[in-house]
């Protein structure tokens, strides 16, 4: 007689998905994109170029998957980025095309898509440090360029928190808390070698 496999704690979930994602996050931060806009010597070209390849995963990601993700979060019209990234590229005059992530709607199921959302959502904490360096070697805010990193602003930790709980109602008697670690572990692989393409340094 097959048994489904034991939930785990909230605790051990989140500390197994840390674990599972460490590798792959430490890996996202030492693209040569990730590390140049962190950078004293950070350039404009640096900054559109770390834009442009967020947006190509950012935009198909909620496209896509935010109509499956709606049954989990309550509140995810109000977590779309997207639209911030196209108003830093128009401030910031960045020109040519950006190809985007194909993210097939027959390939989303919702147990990966709460792991994916994991990771993006995460991407905002990181935001705010990317903010004041920016705003310090670039000059840029709110307005200028910086609407992305500027995130959920005061909001930020209160939304991850939300985000964290609703995450975890879902996970909670969920068989396959597996493959929302799983979902997680993908989007990282994914976004790893999405900004280690040479192409996206086109402006």
């Amino acid at each position: 007689i097959m048994t489904a496999p034991k939930t785990l704690s909230r605790e051990n979930f989140f500390r197994e998905l840390r674990e599972k994602t460490s590798f792959y996050h430490t890996q996202l931060e030492e693209t040569e994109l990730s590390r140049a806009i962190l950078k004293e010597e950070i350039s404009l070209d640096d900054y559109r170029n770390y834009l442009k390849a967020m947006y190509a995963f950012e935009k198909p990601f909620e496209d896509f998957y935010f109509p499956v993700l709606e049954k989990v979060f309550t509140d995810i019209s109000r977590r779309r980025r997207a639209q911030d990234i196209e108003k830093d590229l128009i401030a910031l005059k960045a020109s040519g095309e950006t190809s985007l992530e194909v993210f097939e709607p027959s390939e989303i199921k919702l147990d990966k898509a709460v792991g994916a959302m994991y990771v993006m959502q995460g991407s905002s904490l990181g935001g705010r440090m990317i903010l004041k360096h920016v705003n310090k070697f670039l000059g840029l805010d709110l307005e200028s360029g910086a609407a992305y990193f500027h995130g959920y602003g005061a909001e930020t930790g209160k939304l991850w928190t939300s985000f964290l709980d609703e995450m975890w109602s879902f996970a909670e008697n969920n068989p396959k808390q597996h493959e929302i670690i799983e979902g997680a572990v993908e989007t990282f692989k994914k976004m790893c070698e999405r900004f280690s393409r040479q192409e996206i340094y086109a402006v």
